[in-house]
């Protein structure tokens, strides 16, 4: 093999050595990160349905404050809203 060709090969084997040290850098970063990023735990459809059909029990929890609900005269007016809505579900 001529010496150029020698050169060349040798320059392209060292930034292709390069790349796959790059590539697993890259790959250990990725896995550290999902390590540390938390699951969302599973949320089947028919605990949201259940949530939807009892909503004054998610509104009137221990664990629902007024921050959750949004703080303010909003939440009264939200909370009237609610309770005509509530009623006109039941009525009608």
């Amino acid at each position: 093999m001529p010496s150029e060709n020698r050169l060349v090969a040798a320059e392209l084997e060292q930034r292709w050595n390069r790349s796959l040290i790059h590539v697993s850098e890259i790959v250990s970063k990725i896995a550290a990160y999902d390590a540390a990023t938390p699951r969302p735990s599973p949320v089947l459809a028919t605990d949201i349905t259940a949530l939807a059909t009892d909503l004054w029990a998610v509104w009137s929890a221990p664990t629902t404050d007024d921050y959750t609900l949004g703080a303010g005269p909003q939440v009264e007016i939200w909370d009237n809203e609610f309770a005509a809505l509530a009623a006109r579900m039941v009525v009608g």
